[in-house]
Formats: C-alpha cells, structure tokens, sequence
C-alpha cells in the first residue's frame, strides 16, 4: 500500500487486485471499493502520504 515495500520488492496490494479484477476478470477476494478509503488509512498511521497521481488510491483514482 502506498508504496511501501517497494524498495523490497514487494508488490502493490491495491495495483494487483484492480488488474487481476480488470484484465483477467478474476477475483483476489479483495474489495476493490475499499481501496481509496484503506490508501488513505494506511497513510495516516504511517506517516506515507497516498501519491497524488496514483490511479488505485491518489487523487486522481477513479471511485
């Protein structure tokens, strides 16, 4: 989430259940509509703003 663990190689969450949901049609039992709210959680106990122009969590994501 937020990019972190990024650095460790670990993949994004949020980026992998939207393109399992979206190019492959299968689902990660993750709730997609969720996302936004638990980005923007996730920044606020870490201190890791959301980026701005992330499409899954940012500003510019789409709900």
């Amino acid at each position: 989430m937020n990019g972190l663990g990024e650095l460790a190689g670990l993949l994004a969450l949020e980026k992998v259940a939207v393109a399992l949901a979206m190019h492959l049609k299968v689902s990660a039992g993750v709730q997609t509509d969720q996302l936004k709210g638990l980005c923007e959680f996730v920044g606020e106990i870490t201190g890791v703003p959301v980026c701005r122009s992330t499409g899954v969590g940012g500003e510019s994501s789409i709900d």
